[in-house]
């Protein structure tokens, strides 16, 4: 098939200052779209409590847990941005654009006259597919500082080379920058190795013997690599991380005692990963799973997978810039030497992460372990397109069709976290309803977490919902996870003993049963779950387990102070819903305020609600209203709810007949015994 472009593209010549608004257009397309819909996730949660809680100054004291000089980036970029979450999603997408623009300008600067094919990978970095988790915008705004920090560096030497005048200026520029990204945060310290290959490329036309061509690799080299030595020393040698370390480079270690097998393990990560960078994530942009044609969010995915395309094809087509390899490919086997060094980039690029032990492929946050790589890998797969793609044009499509599949990819995951979004803030909304006020010192045990968040940082969500603790550093609430950290301990708390855990610079402690069992892993409403809930049906076993340790005695209906929960962190209070109506009425019930209940329920019935609607069909939901009723003379209306509620799914009738009963004894006589054991007959009671 030949593909005929038209006369009116091919008349088009933008110049290359086009380029970096075309990379900013692309940034967009791909992550841009769904910012204003996003949030907080995962290690965001942490940064925004130190921040808002103790003050930037606090994070010197937290990264001695790993990465002592880490701290600068959030000292200088958190009272700036502040602790609302669009300000980050826009500077950490920007970020990401000057790391691609600093990619694209190092190369230009290494190979003259391949600005095109350059310009592809740039495109094709922009996108690349192995580093999905772009919407944790503050704690990734580390990483993409470092990045552009290292292209920075690299760009600089670049220049420093070609320069005739300021070539000490340029020297100082790179070596300023290759320091701050190193001792910031070690992810792209292997990519530093690249430097000697990129002398070599700077030193060929130099036309000098080969040991004069070495000596002055040499020379230009040393102070990079004195700069790399001295942290290298200071992270094997000198530095002293409390705890351990997190990152020990046990392969390495390990290496000197058994080295046959340490080698067969590192090969094993190396291809592993190699594959899964180069071959798998292209699969992924084209899953079955991602053809749904009944999901609009899906379609619309694919339609900006097509749109991007055809615009990134028109505009890398009006860029006609001339090339070296169009003109003589057996006289200029550039595409080769890119290969290979692309090659090198992603074994470079990932060397950190596999002498750790760690692999890309492995863990559900790991693809961040891919980001040094993502530059060797777009580079190579644009270097073998230009060694078997004769026509420009032809490489281009490709090229498109891929950044255009990566963009759609991008866009469903960026939906993904937006509804993780969506389900933190009902999740904040709905706690702060249920409980406007919990005890100092209590644990928060659930099933699951949210997507894309986990246990630490659901316990810094957490503490951001309330006021903080009188000391930050020791939080009032702490987040457990049934089936993971809880159950190694689940029995000891059983058998009274003390609740505690720590992370960093943070340690919680909580007496015996000063705990809340919570299940909000379904559809509808969070549920605080007192003891005696035991029977309902399709409650999952390790939250049965637990509610021995629920103690419903640690909330009050003590009124959160003025501007709990943050809305400039999780939004003005939602519309009342029937979630608000449950939560409040559950509130209610545990202080036995039954006229409140029932003015809640006369508003919520009022609004629509009922047992047989959508929203408001769970069961469990009504318990607080059908106890209200029964205590206050309306038992018939309480039966007439309860047979509602089991028409719908009767496999709670022991609770609702539970119900009754604890119903019939705490009313002391008020409820006519006679009458009682009329209602739980007809709603089939066993006697």
């Amino acid at each position: 098939m030949i593909f005929r472009i038209p006369s009116k593209v091919k008349s088009l010549s933008l110049p290359p200052w086009t380029v970096p608004i075309g990379l900013l257009g692309l940034a967009f397309l791909a992550f841009g779209i769904l910012i204003p819909w996003l949030g907080f996730y995962w290690d965001d949660w942490p940064a925004i409590q130190v921040a808002r809680q103790q003050g930037v100054g606090a994070f010197w004291d937290f990264y001695t847990y790993d990465r002592p000089f880490s701290a600068w980036t959030y000292v200088i970029t958190m009272p700036i941005l502040g602790t609302t979450p669009l300000p980050w999603h826009i500077f950490t997408l920007l970020l990401r654009w000057l790391t691609t623009l600093g990619m694209w300008w190092t190369l230009r600067g290494i190979w003259k006259g391949h600005d095109g094919a350059i310009t592809l990978a740039a495109f094709l970095f922009m996108v690349y597919p192995i580093f999905t988790q772009q919407a944790i915008a503050v704690a990734y705004s580390q990483h993409w500082t470092c990045y552009a920090l290292y292209f920075l560096s690299l760009g600089a030497m670049v220049r420093a080379v070609h320069a005739s005048k300021r070539r000490l200026l340029w020297m100082i520029i790179s070596l300023a920058a290759c320091g701050l990204h190193i001792w910031t945060m070690e992810y792209f310290i292997g990519l530093e190795l690249l430097r000697p290959l990129i002398l070599w490329e700077l030193s060929a036309p130099r036309r000098i013997t080969l040991r004069k061509r070495l000596r002055w690799i040499v020379k230009f080299w040393s102070p990079f690599l004195a700069v790399l030595g001295l942290f290298i020393l200071y992270r094997l040698f000198w530095l002293k991380i409390p705890g351990g370390d997190p990152n020990t480079p046990q392969l390495l270690l390990d290496f000197f005692h058994a080295p046959l097998s340490v080698a067969v393990q590192f090969a094993q990560l190396a291809f592993q990963d190699i594959a899964y960078m180069l071959v798998n994530v292209w699969a992924e942009t084209v899953a079955p799973s991602t053809i749904l044609l009944t999901d609009r969010s899906v379609l619309l995915s694919w339609g900006l997978a097509l749109l991007t395309t055809v615009a990134v094809t028109g505009f890398l087509l009006a860029n006609r810039q001339v090339e070296s390899t169009e003109k003589d490919r057996s006289a200029d086997p550039w595409a080769r030497r890119a290969a290979l060094f692309g090659l090198a980039a992603i074994l470079l690029g990932t060397l950190p992460v596999w002498i750790t032990g760690r692999q890309a492929i492995v863990g559900f946050f790991s693809t961040r372990f891919g980001l040094g790589a993502m530059f060797g890998a777009s580079l190579l797969l644009t270097a073998a397109l230009e060694g078997v793609v004769s026509r420009r044009s032809h490489r281009v499509i490709i090229i498109a069709i891929l950044v255009g599949l990566a963009a759609g990819m991008h866009l469903r995951t960026s939906n993904e976290y937006r509804l993780s979004w969506i389900k933190q803030q009902r999740y904040a909304w709905q706690l702060a309803w249920r409980a406007p006020s919990i005890a100092a010192h209590t644990a928060i045990l659930s099933e699951g977490e949210f997507i894309y968040v986990g246990r630490h940082a659901s316990t810094a969500t957490l503490n951001l919902i309330y006021p903080p603790a009188a000391n930050p550093r020791q939080p009032n609430y702490w987040f457990f996870t049934l089936g993971r950290v809880a159950d190694e301990q689940m029995d000891s708390w059983l058998n009274g003993a003390e609740i505690s855990d720590k992370a960093r610079f943070f340690n919680f402690s909580a007496a015996p049963r000063s705990s809340l069992v919570v299940y909000a892993d379904k559809p509808g409403c969070l549920w605080v779950i007192p003891p005696n809930d035991r029977d309902l049906p399709d409650l999952p076993d390790k939250t049965r387990a637990a509610l021995g340790l629920s103690n419903l005695s640690r909330i009050s209906s003590q009124a959160l102070p003025i501007g709990y929960p943050p809305a400039d962190i999780f939004g003005e209070e939602p519309a009342h819903n029937w979630c608000f109506y449950f939560e409040k009425t559950e509130l209610a019930r545990q202080e036995k305020n039954w006229q409140e209940i029932l003015r809640l329920a006369q508003e919520a019935q009022g609004k629509g609600y009922t047992p047989q609607k959508s929203e408001s069909n769970e069961p469990r939901e009504w318990f607080a209203i059908i106890e209200a009723y029964a205590h206050t003379g309306n038992d018939s209306i309480a039966e007439a709810l309860s047979a509602q509620i089991l028409q719908r799914d009767s496999r709670y009738t022991p609770a609702v007949c539970r119900l009754w009963k604890q119903t019939a004894e705490d009313s002391q006589g008020n409820l006519n015994p006679s009458r009682v054991q009329s209602i739980l007959s007809r709603l089939n009671c066993p006697k």
